[in-house]
Formats: C-alpha cells, sequence, structure tokens
C-alpha cells in the first residue's frame, strides 16, 4: 500500500502533531486484517472442497488452487457418472447460496478427468458428447439450463413442485 502525503493548497492539513503516520499504520493494519480474513476464507473453502459442499466465498482467489474448486485426483475414480457430476456440480454450489453455480459441459468433463473418471471414448469430443447425452437423460437430478449450462434440479425446482 503506498503512503500518501495529503496536502491543502501547499501545506500539510495536520501541520501539528501530523496525522499521516497514524492513518499509515492503520492502513497497514488494515491489510494486514484484510489478509489474515482471506486466509481464513480459503481455509473454510478448502474444507468445504474436502467435504463435498459448496464453497462458501467463491470470490476469494486460492492462490494454490488458482481460483478454482480443488479437486483431489481419484475422488470421481470409479464412481457411477452420475453421481461424479452430482459431486462436482454440489461443491460448486447454487449460485443463489454463494456458490459458482452451474456448469458448462467442458467444465464438468474436465473436472471429472482431473478427479480421477474414466471416460471410455476415443476422445475428448466424443467423451464430452456422451457426457452431454448422459446428463440430459438424468432430468430427475440435474437441469439444463438456456444458456447450455447444467445445474442441480434441486437448485431451480419452485415452491410448489418441491411439496
Amino acid at each position: 500500500m503506498p503512503t500518501f502525503h495529503y496536502r491543502n493548497k501547499g501545506r500539510h492539513m495536520a501541520e501539528d502533531g501530523d496525522l499521516i503516520p497514524a492513518i499509515n499504520r492503520l492502513v497497514d493494519d488494515i491489510d494486514k486484517a484484510e489478509a489474515e480474513t482471506a486466509e481464513m476464507k480459503r481455509t473454510v473453502n478448502r474444507l468445504c472442497g474436502y467435504a463435498n459442499l459448496p464453497i462458501r466465498y467463491p470470490t476469494i482467489e486460492d492462490a494454490q488452487a488458482g481460483g478454482r474448486l480443488r479437486i483431489s485426483p481419484g475422488q470421481f475414480y470409479r464412481k457411477p457418472l452420475a453421481t461424479a457430476v452430482s459431486a462436482y456440480l454440489k461443491m460448486r454450489g447454487n449460485a443463489d447460496d454463494g456458490g459458482t453455480g452451474p456448469a458448462t459441459i467442458d467444465e464438468i468433463y474436465d473436472a471429472l478427468r482431473e478427479g480421477g473418471f474414466i471416460f471410455n471414448a476415443e476422445s475428448d469430443a466424443t467423451g464430452k458428447r456422451s457426457l452431454a447425452i448422459a446428463i440430459a437423460k438424468n432430468s430427475q437430478t440435474f437441469e439444463k439450463l438456456p444458456t447450455g449450462q447444467f445445474g442441480m434440479r434441486s437448485w431451480y425446482q419452485r415452491k410448489d413442485e418441491e411439496e
């Protein structure tokens, strides 16, 4: 944080008992407290990822994860496709609750592969096409949005549908 020297028409605003050092010290203290708070938020996000819960603070950049969800190698290995997709979308969380919300097929495919899911496909394009078809067929669990993204159906149910 830069140090500021406040001036008013060529003279210091507080000539007796200059307040500038005190202001700069307080700004440094605030920066330190914000950095500590950001680290606590990143820790909460990591714990949410380990528990397969939506991250609580999606706007905090996680330096280790590059701002992305933390996906462990093997997290989706040997899991049924619908189970793996559900787990990933739940990690993202409903946007209405502070999560990152629905995902594209590319995002889902990449996350599942990163987590060890094995697509029995000759190419990524074929794997993505198969993934899109499988998710679209499972309309009890997943919902395709007009944007082409997929989310959990439970995120979009109206109150009258829940009863």
